[in-house]
């Protein structure tokens, strides 16, 4: 699943939104799927949403199910900071960049981290 989220995202795949949207819902159908690949799974299927559909309420609704399996994920917990000030959620935003200031991320989650930090002129301290 992941595999088809980047090749759709890159545009090299020739799936309809309608194939990709059943390819996810049949694999979290599984019920050998454990929670915690579930949770990926719906943050994977929020990425496709975001970034190759540009359908932010629909991105929102996977990644809250995400959250709603794995609410600590702090990878999901910036992404979702970053839907909701998209969503032009400011404050509500700020306080999640706030709040995500001494997690543990990768560099690259990091960088975006301080990016929207700085962008959006959210105290760093």
């Amino acid at each position: 699943m992941y595999s088809l989220k980047e090749m759709s995202i890159a545009g090299s795949i020739c799936l309809t939104r309608v194939e990709i949207d059943g390819l996810f819902a049949a694999a979290l159908a599984n019920p050998g799927v454990s929670p915690g690949i579930q949770a990926m799974m719906h943050s994977w299927h929020a990425d496709y949403l975001w970034l190759h559909e540009h359908d932010i309420a629909a991105a929102r609704s996977a990644l809250g199910q995400s959250l709603t399996l794995n609410p600590s994920n702090p990878s999901n917990r910036l992404k979702w900071a970053q839907l909701i000030l998209i969503s032009g959620e400011r404050e509500q935003a700020r306080q999640l960049l706030l709040e995500l200031r001494n997690e543990n991320f990768s560099v690259g989650e990091r960088k975006t981290l301080n990016e929207l930090l700085a962008a959006h002129n959210i105290a760093a301290h």
